[in-house]
């Protein structure tokens, strides 16, 4: 379980376990989901959609391979927003949090006791690659259009193995 009560401690304490571990910590989350949330049809096929598909592409084969996970999640992502919202659809695929008696659908509680921090460095990196990404302060858009580029850090999408490519900003262009 990850239980930080920070953006940077969940991040830190997510990229200390290796790839094996990060593999076993979403499917046990989806695993968890599927057997104690009540979900509707459509909810529970997403989930099980993506339990299957880190089961066939390993965090390990992702991260060499990120193509994969990008196509996966653009070509999900619409079906996912009929069905969730977009901080749930935020904790499904991307936030590395988990708790005792985690629901998803108490992610906006989950989300609200965030306190939104970075760590040294971190405001050249970036920190979307989708609008679900920037939530609670951390802005209302993701910015692809930057006036100065960030790093590219691989923390987004599927259990975080797709780069990040804009900052979450405040106001759209």
């Amino acid at each position: 379980m990850l239980l930080s009560r920070t953006t940077e401690e969940l991040f830190a304490e997510y990229n200390l376990m290796t790839n094996t571990e990060k593999q076993a910590f979403w499917l046990t989350k989806w695993e968890y989901i599927l057997a104690n949330d009540t979900l509707n049809t459509a909810q529970y096929g997403i989930v099980d959609s993506l339990r299957l598909f880190a089961t066939a592409n390993p965090v390990e084969s992702l991260l060499e391979d990120e193509e994969l996970a990008i196509t996966y999640l653009e070509d999900n992502l619409e079906h996912y927003k009929n069905h969730f919202t977009d901080a749930e659809i935020l904790m499904l695929v991307e936030l590395p949090y988990y708790c005792e008696d985690f629901s998803i659908f108490r992610t906006g509680i989950y989300l609200s006791s965030f306190e939104i921090s970075y760590g040294p460095g971190d405001e050249l990196s970036c920190t979307c690659r989708y609008m679900l990404s920037c939530w609670h302060g951390v802005g209302d858009y993701c910015d692809k259009e930057l006036q100065r580029p960030c790093e590219q850090v691989k923390k987004c999408g599927i259990m975080g193995t797709t780069r990040c490519s804009g900052r979450c900003a405040q106001e759209l262009p």
